[in-house]
């Protein structure tokens, strides 16, 4: 991911994190107080200027980084939730049907119509090459339980996610324990991510 920065010193940057910003924070927070302890009050006032709009910028970019996680948490929470219904419909498949469920034809909705399997049997094949989806070959049930585990998880990282990135997006600064909580509980799921083999 990447963001814009405009510097100090007015000049547009492209940046790969925050931090980036953060530092430059920090920097004239020193250069403020010195100021302030130099009695250069004017000094001290311009600098609480350019203090104030690199916070705002800084906040903005959290804000969209939080939001750019809330969106790949979601999209693994929407592929994990179609994992488990595809294994459901493999182990309650009617030997007889032939035709494309519609939760295949949503699978395969990336695949190009010319390239559309027609029988659910190779529908299950195309299904079955993606990881993503495919099945383990030995306990199913408890895959199951690692994937509803792995569901939990990313459910409680969307809500800290949406809630960093709102607090970000209104000016407040969310603690540090609260940053720090959501990024514990993104570890927990990249675990929970590995044991699913998902």
């Amino acid at each position: 991911m990447k963001f814009q920065w405009r510097m100090p010193d007015k000049t547009e940057v492209t940046i790969d994190h925050p931090d980036e910003i953060a530092r430059t924070i920090n920097d004239l927070k020193a250069e403020h107080d010195t100021a302030v302890s130099d009695g250069s009050i004017k000094t001290a006032a311009a600098i609480k200027l350019q203090y104030n709009d690199q916070l705002k910028q800084w906040g903005a970019c959290m804000a969209h980084l939080y939001l750019d996680k809330q969106k790949e948490l979601s999209a693994l929470i929407t592929r994990t939730k179609q994992a488990l219904a595809w294994w459901d419909e493999l182990s309650s498949h009617d030997a007889g049907a032939e035709t494309l469920s519609e939760l295949q034809e949503a699978l395969l909705a990336d695949v190009p119509a010319n390239r559309m399997p027609e029988s659910w049997i190779a529908a299950s094949w195309v299904i079955n090459s993606d990881p993503n989806f495919r099945p383990p070959s030995d306990d199913l049930e408890a895959a199951r339980v690692l994937l509803a585990e792995k569901l939990s998880i990313a459910s409680t990282c969307v809500q800290m996610a949406n809630s960093l990135k709102n607090k970000f997006w209104n000016g407040e600064r969310p603690t540090q324990g609260e940053i720090d909580a959501f990024h514990a509980k993104f570890a927990q799921l990249q675990g929970a991510e590995h044991d699913s083999g998902l």
